[in-house]
């Protein structure tokens, strides 16, 4: 039996059962949790939570027995954790109001008060939310949630809560984010908010905004008839600045609102690179990535360019200035085979035979058209534990990958092998326009222009494999894979591609017959071979 140096002492009688487990959990506590602490905090708690019950109206006091129930549950809470998890007092308070019962018996830990009140709360927001939504046009006032007012005090953004306000908005807006029960579901799942920036004068709105609550990303920026935002707007400094001031508000949680504000961020840039040139300020390599789209797809709203850009181009020096985007010398772009040394760290000029093989294996930045035509190079794993293709289908099922056309079949095809160990492939991704065509080409044609610059056709596994890993994959773009085609149900041949559309990644297939002809914006997907 441990020492009896706690009874008699904290108000602690020697006889009673809670107050001996009590003693034996101080007894435990760490050194770094004194006995006073435990002390101190149960009566500022329980101090706390008599004044939130008047708050309530109810006079009730806490007895005895839960005074000395909160103590031990605290002791133990410490005694478990020490100093790594301490005690939230306002959220205690809220969770002991909520749950009373909860020190009418010393069983039960705080983790568990604390798991049941989370439960509790997004029960109690998840109704909330609910109730609003299902508000109709009714007799009564039906207010938004007035958010903030941007500092020109021109603009104010509300949020939208039931399906009146998401009518009112498409009806003056000329867009469906009121026509049909679509939105008003993911409003009341929690999964979307609706923002609307409004003129102080008129209360009419000018921007629709489409958020997502789990991952910040503004999914819809639009303004009237399902137009995308322009700099020339009267409003969009305080668009800008709504987004901006958004990520310091709290959502139905009480939690800041994470955005992610990319869009922004890239018309902020902009803003700085004309100030500079309007100073005669030189450009750095970070500032001309951005008049360039170096590594970068989509910009601002609705993954648009800011129409400035061509004019910050204009007059520009593209030889001076990509010594500056490659950080490195002129000696070091090459831009013919002939010029092609192990040094050279860009590569801007037409592709030749046999250049794939002259290239330095480190060669990063690789253009047969600058900045528009970019050969990009990727690395995918083969012979992973997936074995089959029965093993692919369920793999992409298991991660919500979506198959379509004849994708399902092609993978079931016995023409379709797996490597037998694990080995890396390296694939160049290039379009139809960098093989050298600029109009519509058969595939059969194409192969061998990439057989020619010194690729090879893929194995079929390089399909659903790139599909898995390429995880980041923008929305809207197509990669068909350079393969031989294999024959679907159809009786046509088929070659495998990925696409990612409204975030879903997808595996497809495409006809690989030799007649079907391919325009030059078409992006594939080769094998580059090893020296």
């Amino acid at each position: 039996m441990p020492p009896k140096r706690f009874e008699g002492r904290f108000g602690i009688p020697k006889s009673h059962p809670t107050e001996s487990l009590l003693t034996q959990a101080l007894y435990r506590l760490p050194e770094s949790v004194q006995p006073e602490r435990i002390e101190r905090l149960t009566q500022d708690i329980v101090e706390k939570v008599i004044e939130a019950r008047k708050q309530n109206g109810s006079a009730e006091q806490l007895t005895q027995d839960e005074k000395r129930a909160l103590q031990l549950k605290l002791a133990r809470h410490f005694e478990d954790n020490g100093e790594s998890v301490p005690i939230d007092i306002p959220t205690c308070v809220d969770a002991l109001v909520e749950s009373p019962k909860f020190l009418q018996s010393d069983k039960g830990s705080m983790d568990k008060l604390f798991e049941i009140h989370q439960v509790k709360t997004l029960q109690k927001i998840a109704e909330m939310r609910r109730s609003r939504a299902e508000q109709t046009h009714g007799g009564e006032f039906n207010p938004y949630e007035n958010l903030f007012e941007t500092s020109s005090g021109n603009y104010y953004l509300a949020r939208l809560l039931n399906m009146p306000h998401l009518e009112d908005e498409s009806e003056y807006m000329d867009h469906c984010v009121g026509t049909s029960t679509s939105y008003i579901n993911k409003i009341k799942r929690g999964e979307v908010e609706i923002f609307s920036l409004r003129s102080k004068i008129h209360h009419t709105p000018v921007v629709t905004i489409e958020y997502d609550t789990k991952t910040g990303a503004l999914l819809q920026v639009k303004t009237e008839s399902d137009g995308t935002p322009e700099y020339t707007d009267t409003f969009f400094r305080d668009l800008l600045e709504s987004i901006e001031l958004l990520q310091a508000t709290l959502n139905d949680e009480h939690v800041p609102r994470y955005v992610a504000a990319e869009a922004v961020h890239y018309h902020r840039t902009i803003d700085g690179i004309f100030e500079k040139t309007t100073h005669g300020t030189e450009l750095n390599q970070s500032d001309l990535e951005c008049v360039y789209g170096i590594g970068k797809r989509g910009f601002g709203f609705e993954g648009r360019a800011d129409p400035r850009i061509a004019q910050l181009r204009d007059g520009r020096d593209i030889v001076n200035d990509l010594p500056i985007l490659f950080d490195c010398s002129p000696e070091n772009i090459a831009h013919s085979m002939l010029e092609i040394t192990e040094d050279i760290k860009a590569y801007v000029g037409a592709l030749e035979p046999g250049i794939f093989d002259a290239l330095p294996s480190h060669i990063e930045h690789v253009y047969t058209k600058f900045p528009e035509e970019r050969v990009k190079f990727r690395e995918v794993e083969l012979g992973t534990s997936i074995k089959d293709g029965e093993g692919f289908i369920k793999t992409l099922e298991a991660q919500g990958i979506g198959m379509y056309g004849y994708a399902e079949d092609i993978l079931r095809s016995p023409e379709l092998t797996v490597a037998a160990a694990p080995t890396r492939a390296d694939l160049v991704e290039l379009s139809v326009s960098s093989l050298g065509f600029e109009k519509s080409t058969h595939y059969d044609t194409l192969c061998d222009r990439a057989e020619e610059l010194g690729l090879v056709l893929c194995p079929a596994e390089v399909g659903p494999q790139l599909r898995l890993q390429y995880t980041s994959q923008p929305d809207d773009e197509y990669l068909i894979i350079g393969m031989k085609a294999i024959d679907g149900p159809d009786g046509c041949p088929h070659v495998f591609g990925v696409y990612r559309d409204a975030g879903e990644r997808r595996l497809v297939t495409w006809y690989g017959s030799s007649g079907i002809g391919w325009y030059p914006d078409r992006r594939f997907v080769f094998l580059r071979s090893r020296k």
